[in-house]
């Protein structure tokens, strides 16, 4: 799943014993009734550092994995846990390098051509 929306807050690593890291962020969007949302994602051991690089206030683009599990309470209640398990995150006015390609307006010489002066008829 993708979702596409601004950062809102961005948590420190947190160390939960050996080899077990994780940190949360939280983005900004508006639904389609035109309502603000906010959801919670959380990046695990070597995935934390995804979000360097990004601040508070850039518009990303969020690759997740939508997960949940039904456990019981002590009182051996059910109780539901969901979780967004990021496995991607990119700027969303970034350019794929393809897209790059196609619209660049200038024609970068190979080794060895030479620059040849524009012949106009």
């Amino acid at each position: 799943m993708d979702i596409i929306g601004v950062i809102h807050r961005i948590g420190e690593i947190e160390n939960h014993g050996y080899s077990f890291l994780n940190r949360f962020f939280y983005i900004k969007y508006t639904d389609e009734n035109k309502k603000e949302q906010f959801l919670k994602f959380k990046l695990s051991n070597n995935r934390v550092e995804l979000i360097d690089g990004f601040s508070v206030g850039d518009k990303v683009k969020v690759t997740f994995k939508l997960e949940g599990t039904e456990v019981k309470n002590d009182k051996k209640e059910p109780v539901i846990y969901d979780r967004k398990e990021v496995y991607d995150i990119e700027g969303f006015t970034e350019l794929k390098k393809e897209q790059t390609e196609k619209v660049s307006p200038f024609y970068i010489l190979k080794e060895g051509e030479e620059d040849q002066p524009l012949k106009i008829n």
